[in-house]
């Protein structure tokens, strides 16, 4: 007896996805009033995951941005400030949340939902407004259908 869903001429009716491959986003400088891309993925794919850790210039306003562009559509622009007051720290509150924070050290650890397809290409920006230098680093976890 066949099991499963037919496979008419070789045409599956479910995406087949490859194996999730890792973005990483190794120690990227962000210049003052600048945007930087962290990531950047294109094809037809899946986001699964994965984290950006930032770290400001200490003494500056929490004033950085996230920006996640999900087939050239913004997203996301709030600002670690508005993370913050907001308590967007649990998971399903959005795409981006905002998972560990440290306001002595100003270091921020982000969290990207999973679930999130794409069409064209995903990509994520840090729009950097603090009046000092940021660093990012990361990794953005994805799998793109083959």
């Amino acid at each position: 007896m066949a099991r499963g869903y037919p496979d008419f001429y070789g045409i599956s009716i479910f995406p087949k996805y490859g194996s999730p491959t890792i973005d990483p986003a190794v120690l990227i400088n962000c210049p003052n009033a600048a945007t930087t891309q962290v990531f950047y993925v294109a094809g037809k794919g899946r986001i699964y995951g994965g984290s950006l850790r930032l770290v400001l210039a200490v003494g500056f306003p929490v004033a950085c941005q996230l920006a996640l562009l999900v087939d050239g559509v913004l997203h996301n622009t709030w600002s670690l400030s508005q993370l913050l007051e907001y308590n967007f720290t649990q998971f399903p509150d959005f795409l981006v949340h905002l998972t560990e924070y440290n306001r002595e050290d100003d270091i921020y650890v982000l969290t990207f939902r999973d679930n999130v397809s794409f069409q064209i290409s995903v990509e994520v920006q840090v729009i950097n407004n603090t009046g000092g230098a940021v660093t990012a680093t990361g990794d953005l976890i994805t799998a793109i259908i083959i």
